[in-house]
């Protein structure tokens, strides 16, 4: 098959307007691509400036790829560690059971490097990004009400009414709102209500000279250590270059909080660890001064991502709600988000706006689904209680802690590649020129055979269409 035209050039031939709620990850890669496009993109923030807590999290090397082709890998690599192999101890014995390496050979073939950074400045590299591709970004701008157009309408326009009382209208609205998304309510027939596993999540950012200074974490300060106890666990990363080191803490604490609680939130307030856990644990523990908080929740699945008048769309977690600082918690929203970006640079007519929608619907709610819930399970998988699947889970990793100063051969390197390339090898831009090929230009035959006059209307032409063949 031959590839399209490079996304990464490609104008569309109509150029519509954008709304797009909440400056996520999600929503922020979506303005980028969308603006590269050509498309106008207003982009509406509730907070009083695009900024975010720090945390850590990790951009697989597909989606690195993806973003490589926008330009963005050199100022995300300037701010990130690679990621290291994860060494898997026992949280109340402290005795290793497991280590998990990706040989660099594997993550190569992925295409790209696979990273560990600050959240904040991933926030920072992509808003300074859709800026720079044209977006309006509007801060203060709560969203209260989302109106699906008016049926009979000469003009098929939603538009959003703000806490303060204005309102913003455009062809396209995409909520990228988060879990608790205001958009999605305009969607759904019943809301989409999670239950809380009883875990909290908490998450900081600490200086590495510290770690490397304490003769007790020295070792673990350029290593990605996970301590798996009975429902809570704990995991570390160097970040930022290796200058700082991620705290992620996963337990079950008996704290209040309501849905959307986002504080810095001081650790000395945390109630003590009581259950029994190694010094280790302790001691990372007891190193952090703020931290981060959220809830783990249970999500069901998200009824459907698009409206009925099918120009109001969900993207990231308001419509594929994640597990909090898990692998692919930035990964699954950006794969969403060049898509949904790289379908509409295809755009020739306004009559293709609920096609394109539903083939985004389409390409990402069952592999964000698989991601969301494969992450889960993995969680859940490191924070089993006693017994025999602990005992299994176990036995079964033991033999890996000979890897962790082992040389990979060839058979190691392919049988790793095989576990991991359903995931790796996904380009959200490749998926969306591929759907194009195959489906898209469909619609254009069908409508140049049907009538030549409404084609030439819509747009439709092959005289110009260019075909790129990579060697």
């Amino acid at each position: 098959m031959f590839p399209a035209p490079p996304s990464d050039r490609r104008k569309a031939s109509l150029q519509i307007d954008f709304l797009i709620v909440g400056a996520s990850v999600s929503g922020l890669t979506a303005a980028i691509g969308l603006g590269r496009a050509g498309h106008r993109v207003r982009l509406l923030e509730k907070e009083s400036r695009v900024a975010r807590t720090g945390a850590g999290i990790r951009l697989a090397p597909n989606v690195v790829s993806s973003l490589r082709r926008w330009g963005l890998e050199e100022e995300i690599a300037q701010v990130a560690s690679p990621v290291r192999g994860s060494r898997f101890i026992d949280m109340d014995s402290g005795a290793p059971f497991a280590f998990i390496e990706w040989a660099d050979k594997v993550v190569k073939e992925s295409g790209a490097s696979w990273y560990a950074l600050n959240y904040k400045d991933l926030i920072e590299i992509l808003h300074r990004n859709a800026l720079q591709a044209g977006a309006e970004v509007v801060t203060d701008a709560s969203v209260k009400r989302v109106h699906s157009p008016q049926s009979g309408a000469s003009l098929l326009r939603p538009s959003v009414t703000l806490d303060d009382g204005r309102t913003f209208d455009a062809d396209v609205i995409i909520g990228a709102d988060g879990p608790y998304s205001t958009v999605r309510g305009a969607i759904e027939e019943q809301p989409t209500v999670p239950t809380w596993s009883g875990v909290l999540c908490f998450s900081s950012l600490v200086p590495i000279e510290g770690l490397k200074q304490d003769p007790l974490l020295r070792d673990l300060s350029l290593c990605t250590p996970a301590f798996c106890g009975t429902h809570r666990g704990l995991g570390g990363y160097a970040t930022r270059g290796d200058k700082e080191y991620s705290i992620h803490l996963f337990w079950e604490y008996p704290i209040e909080l309501p849905d959307n609680y986002d504080p810095d939130f001081p650790a000395s307030d945390l109630p003590p660890l009581t259950a029994p856990v190694t010094d280790l644990v302790k001691r990372l523990v007891s190193v952090q001064d703020k931290t981060d908080i959220r809830r783990w929740m249970v999500w069901p699945l998200v009824q459907t991502w698009i409206d009925e008048s099918e120009r109001i769309a969900l993207l990231g977690e308001a419509a594929c709600p994640h597990i909090p600082y898990a692998f692919h918690t930035a990964s699954n929203p950006i794969e969403s988000a060049t898509v949904l970006a790289t379908l509409f640079s295809y755009l020739r007519s306004i009559d293709q706006i609920p096609q394109f929608l539903r083939a985004y619907e389409h390409l990402r709610r069952s592999r964000a689904e698989e991601i969301s819930t494969g992450d889960s399970q993995t969680a859940s998988l490191w924070t089993l209680p006693p017994g025999p699947e602990k005992q299994a889970r176990d036995e079964a990793m033991r033999h890996t802690l000979a890897q962790e100063h082992a040389t990979w051969d060839d058979v190691e390197c392919e049988k790793q590649w095989s576990q991991i390339s359903h995931i790796w090898l996904y380009d959200g831009i490749d998926a969306a020129d591929e759907w194009w090929l195959q489906w898209g230009l469909l619609r254009e035959h069908a409508l140049l055979a049907e009538s030549p006059e409404a084609a030439a209307a819509a747009g439709v032409r092959f005289d110009g269409l260019r075909i790129r063949v990579d060697a």
